[in-house]
């Protein structure tokens, strides 16, 4: 460097560079995270008018700068882009309050409905209720037993159907249903003796939704006394920790007298 100063930091380098280096190691590795904007203050000045007046990518079309270089010398400046007006603002939550978001999303094809509806939660009344440690736990005692229309029906929430269901789960446990109170037949049927018995369910093949399968499920307290002598330590271990939980889950000794009931009552 010419005066053996950083142009960013101004300080001297800690170590000795080539005399047409710009910056200093530190700030060099800054650079490499986040690059500077080449944009003149006369264009960032054009940019800042045209703000919410068109797409970012029309601003960067009309000046002649990419997109990247117009994010990154705005940024410089710590202004931040709109991308939509407050008048498509209030035009979306509104419809969306009333119609959801795939019909929000097919009225306004051009923006994102998800981004503004998830930047502007809270200006708008929500769609949904929140889900109760009382109907969690029910949650956990249909699963892999009753299918999600029937699981659906039961809760009735407002403006909801099988999606919520399927939404509850991944947010609520962060896995899927199926195995939740008991294995599947033919995995099960591994660990356990030929007179241990089953429950049946249905379920619907995702590859072909008009084709629905009978499942036979073993219910964990049912393995729990029907295991094989040969089978592992470790999976009997588990075996009867999930027979633990399934018990506190129904709060009784009797859970396949449960279940049976709950799929009599829910699969009319």
């Amino acid at each position: 460097m010419k005066d053996s100063l950083c142009t960013l930091c101004r300080e001297k380098p800690k170590r000795n560079l080539h005399r047409n280096t710009l910056y200093c190691e530190e700030c060099r590795l800054a650079l490499l995270v986040k690059p500077k904007g080449t944009m003149t203050k006369k264009q960032i000045e054009i940019a800042k008018n045209l703000a919410g007046k068109m797409d970012r990518r029309d601003i960067a079309k009309k000046l002649g700068v990419s997109l990247a270089n117009l994010k990154r010398s705005m940024r410089d400046t710590s202004f931040k882009f709109h991308l939509y007006t407050p008048e498509e603002i209030k035009k979306v939550l509104a419809y969306y309050e009333k119609h959801g978001k795939p019909k929000t999303q097919k009225r306004f094809p051009t923006l994102s409905v998800r981004s503004i509806v998830e930047r502007h939660y809270g200006e708008f009344k929500p769609r949904q209720v929140k889900w109760t440690p009382t109907q969690v736990q029910q949650l956990a005692k249909f699963a892999g037993i009753i299918s999600f229309e029937d699981q659906a029906k039961y809760f009735n929430r407002p403006r909801a159907h099988v999606g919520s269901i399927r939404s509850a789960w991944m947010k609520k446990f962060g896995y899927g249903s199926g195995n939740i109170n008991g294995m599947s037949g033919w995995r099960a049927k591994i660990f356990v003796t030929e007179d241990c018995p089953s429950v049946k369910t249905s379920f619907w093949d995702t590859n072909h939704k008009a084709r629905s399968h009978s499942r036979q499920l073993y219910l964990w307290t049912d393995m729990e006394r029907f295991l094989k002598p040969d089978c592992p330590a470790f999976i009997k271990e588990a075996i009867v920790a999930m027979a633990g939980f399934q018990r506190w889950l129904f709060g009784t000794e009797s859970v396949r007298t449960e279940i049976v009931k709950i799929q009599q009552e829910l699969s009319k």
